[in-house]
């Protein structure tokens, strides 16, 4: 595989997923609970380099918690590169961004699991997630 993109309301391969629900415009979001984190498996091609995740995020949850989401690799945090407002063939969505660095492939022979966690203490409410995405980093070959 070399990139993937999957929405809220299809099936997810990890743990900690809740059922899909969908907002007021009628957008599908999974919910993130307190000490709950969320995983999904990938298989990505180490030979590509270096990959970009994304993951839209929705407005059940304020700026704080929103900013406490952290996606980890092996028990690693990796770094956030973005979190912006992104237009999208549905309209606009909060997108946050991260970096996956080619050494985290090598050593996992291609085989990733993505956890996402944040702090949702300081809210006490769930943190809605929509579409994952993986591509390859701007300016390295597709294939």
């Amino acid at each position: 595989m070399v990139a993937f993109d999957v929405g809220a309301d299809a099936p997810r391969n990890g743990g900690g997923w809740e059922l899909v629900r969908r907002d007021g415009n009628g957008s599908p979001f999974r919910e993130m609970h307190v000490g709950r984190p969320v995983s999904t498996l990938a298989v990505l091609d180490p030979g590509i380099g270096a990959y970009r995740i994304f993951c839209h995020i929705f407005h059940g949850a304020s700026a704080e918690v929103i900013g406490s989401l952290q996606l980890k690799v092996a028990g690693a945090p990796l770094a956030r590169t973005g979190l912006a407002v992104r237009q999208w063939p549905a309209g606009p969505a909060l997108v946050a961004e991260w970096s996956l660095p080619q050494e985290h492939l090598a050593a996992s022979d291609g085989r990733v699991e993505f956890v996402f966690e944040a702090d949702l203490r300081p809210s006490g409410s769930a943190l809605w997630l929509g579409r994952l995405g993986c591509v390859p980093e701007p300016g390295l070959p597709a294939s």
